[in-house]
């Protein structure tokens, strides 16, 4: 009888023995092992356990088989895990970054032709404030990929694009700001002359009135008396001008001519 390649050989060590080359070779030739590392079915090691004498080297072959579908079957397990945790990571990895959004807030994801690259309203709204450019979270919120083709859907806006409104904004802040300031200085103006009219006009009164004394004085009946001078209506601000309104009527007086 010949003797079994893993005979003296701890039970532990005969998986790994079968790995080798030669030893596969010499075990293949007793048709109790597959020549192939594929999976072995469960009816395939009934069927290989009920052939199996009950002789020492059948025996050692067998326990040898058995072992080596374990630790295959292991392997395949782990490999399964294994490709599990990745497929959990890629998703978990393309996942949009919610830390600290609003419920309110809307999310815009962008799917490019080799990325995902995902823009949100969050992620704006920090990188337009000071104090949240220093978060330790800034780079983590979103990420957006400028100049890029995007599949089936539009570019993601450009900071330009982003801040057109508040630049605007403040633009018009501006106008009214520089406005208030024209029509602050043109008050001053109405007030002072209006001042100087009323001075005027007291000083007209005061000399009317002398002059009617005078009169009187030499017998001029009242009726016959100069009119008393009237004071002048107050100066208003001039109207504020649209400009869209001015654009509007050009073309229409142009028309009537």
């Amino acid at each position: 009888m010949a003797q079994s390649p893993t005979e003296g050989v701890p039970k532990r060590w005969r998986v790994a023995l079968y790995s080798n080359a030669g030893i596969r070779e010499e075990l293949s030739q007793t048709a109790w092992i597959p020549t192939t590392l594929h999976a072995v079915s469960a009816n395939q090691q009934v069927a290989a356990s009920s052939s199996i004498s009950t002789t020492d080297s059948t025996k050692s072959r067998a326990y040898l088989l058995f072992s080596w579908v374990k630790a295959h079957e292991k392997s395949r397990r782990k490999e399964a895990n294994i490709a599990a945790a990745l497929a959990e990571y890629e998703r978990e990895r393309v996942k949009p970054a919610t830390l600290g959004k609003p419920k309110n807030i809307s999310q815009l994801s962008f799917k490019y032709d080799d990325t995902i690259s995902t823009s949100t309203r969050w992620s704006q709204y920090l990188r337009s404030k000071p104090k949240a450019a220093k978060s330790p979270h800034r780079h983590g919120v979103g990420t957006r990929a400028v100049h890029a083709r995007v599949r089936g859907s539009r570019l993601p806006p450009h900071p330009n694009e982003i801040n057109e409104g508040k630049r605007a904004k403040e633009a018009g802040k501006e106008k009214k700001r520089v406005e208030r300031e024209r029509r602050k200085e043109l008050r001053a103006e109405i007030e002072q002359e209006w001042a100087e009219m009323k001075h005027q006009h007291n000083a007209a009164v005061e000399n009317w009135t002398s002059e009617c004394s005078k009169l009187q004085e030499t017998g001029l009946r009242k009726k016959d008396l100069p009119p008393k001078p009237k004071l002048g209506k107050k100066p208003k601000l001039p109207v504020v001008e649209d400009e869209d309104e001015d654009e509007e009527d050009e073309p229409n007086e142009k028309g009537d001519v």
